[in-house]
């Protein structure tokens, strides 16, 4: 079954912690590839940071905390060890290359905004026409408000709405989390 699954205020203490994750080195779809996935090409649009259970403990820790707490009532018995998380930069130009697509990899997807509240911006979720079509035009749009936070399954055709800015300072920045 299918779910989108929105919470507002997601880190507690958001105003202590924002600015660092916009320190946190990100790489291009083509260096990702080479670096940590041994040179396989790697196809979505912006950049991404290394898994953050490998670079920053402390801060995955607190995000499986948060996911744990904000959404008992789905996560009963998940082991947060099947969780990947990244910092994902999307800017002006990445919009032409995204398109609606599934994380067939999780059971479910976790959204965090992290940049300025851009409510032009955000995520849209598309419907599946038939085996081999989705809609154009988005069934349901989550607007981008700071520290809120979208759980949705992972079987959902989604692609985010207007990204914007031309760095880590003013563009679209998000915590993404795939949960198997």
């Amino acid at each position: 079954m299918s779910m989108i699954d929105i919470k507002y205020d997601f880190f507690e203490n958001f105003k202590t912690i924002e600015n660092h994750f916009k320190k946190i080195p990100l790489y291009s779809g083509t260096e990702w590839g080479t670096k940590f996935q041994e040179g396989n090409k790697v196809y979505w649009p912006g950049s991404r940071s290394q898994h953050l259970a490998e670079t920053n403990p402390f801060l995955w820790n607190l995000i499986a905390k948060e996911l744990k707490e904000k959404y008992s009532h789905v996560m009963m018995g998940w082991q947060p060890n099947f969780m990947d998380a990244y910092t994902h930069l999307r800017l002006s130009g990445d919009d032409e290359k995204d398109s609606p697509h599934q994380d067939l990899e999780s059971r479910f997807t976790l959204m965090v905004y992290l940049s300025d509240t851009n409510l032009e911006s955000g995520t849209c979720f598309y419907h599946k026409i038939d085996d081999e079509h989705v809609a154009s035009e988005p069934t349901n749009t989550v607007n981008f408000i700071k520290n809120t936070s979208v759980l949705f399954s992972g079987d959902l055709y989604h692609k985010s709405k207007h990204n914007y800015g031309t760095d880590v300072e003013n563009g679209r920045l998000t915590l993404n989390c795939f949960i198997s």
